[in-house]
């Protein structure tokens, strides 16, 4: 067993074992309460977070995982990108690179003429382009989406033909990420899946995503949209919704 799942069975095991322990000791059930043991069991991280920090503590409890994985992935890589910028040297080991200073933020300024970042040096001239391209984005496309996107729900919310078509249409890019992720990982995830076809033949995974990837996608934009016409046309009318 690797690494990974070694820690994730522990993790199963001090939740089960631990957690039961820790129920039984403060609870007694009978056998027809069976089910709520297991609710009670599912629900043994927050009552033990609320058992160490109080009541006021458990929302902090449950963002620490979320804090730390995004700590990780955005604060950790900002401080290496940091000690990096005031380091030199061509070694990707951090401990290997000679503290150069501010010297990496002068060679930005390196330029002939600050307005044509082809006269800067190499660092230079990618920095100029990248702040360049940044404030076009910001100045040009973000109040151009704006005023597009104020327009649309204004259009939309006129009384016009085939309104709810044309609401539909308007939020469904709002469902199409979660609905393409859960497609996603179901190909992943199927027992005769993308995983396990990787782990047993290429040749057969990318036959397996070829297969898989057609009508799955369109029965389920067609059916979101029905969904969103019938759930429009409920609200409107006030009545209580058919089968």
């Amino acid at each position: 067993m690797n690494p990974t799942g070694i820690v994730a069975t522990l993790i199963v095991a001090f939740w089960v074992i631990g957690g039961s322990i820790w129920l039984l000791q403060r609870r007694s059930y009978s056998i027809v309460e069976a089910p709520r043991f297991g609710m009670d069991l599912l629900g043994f991280p927050v009552e033990i977070a609320q058992s160490i920090w109080g009541r006021g503590g458990v929302p902090y409890a449950l963002l620490l995982p979320n804090m730390l994985i995004f700590g990780f992935f955005t604060f950790l890589p900002m401080i290496l990108n940091f000690w990096v910028s005031v380091t030199g040297g061509e070694s990707i080991s951090l401990l290997n690179r000679p503290f150069v200073g501010l010297a990496n933020y002068a060679d930005i300024f390196n330029c002939e003429n600050y307005f044509n970042p082809n006269t800067c040096s190499n660092a230079g001239q990618s920095f100029w382009v990248a702040m360049s391209n940044t404030l076009l984005f910001v100045i040009i496309q973000v109040p151009v989406l704006c005023v597009v996107a104020l327009a649309t729900a204004l259009v939309v919310n006129m009384s016009i033909a085939g309104r709810g078509f044309w609401r539909a249409m308007f939020f469904y890019p709002v469902m199409l990420s979660p609905v393409v992720i859960a497609n996603i990982w179901q190909w992943v995830l199927h027992r005769r899946g993308i995983l396990n076809d990787t782990l047993g033949d290429t040749t057969a995974a990318m036959t397996a995503v070829a297969g898989r990837a057609g009508f799955d996608i369109v029965a389920t934009v067609i059916f979101a949209i029905l969904l969103l016409l019938f759930s429009e046309r409920t609200l409107r009318s006030r009545a209580e919704p058919s089968l």
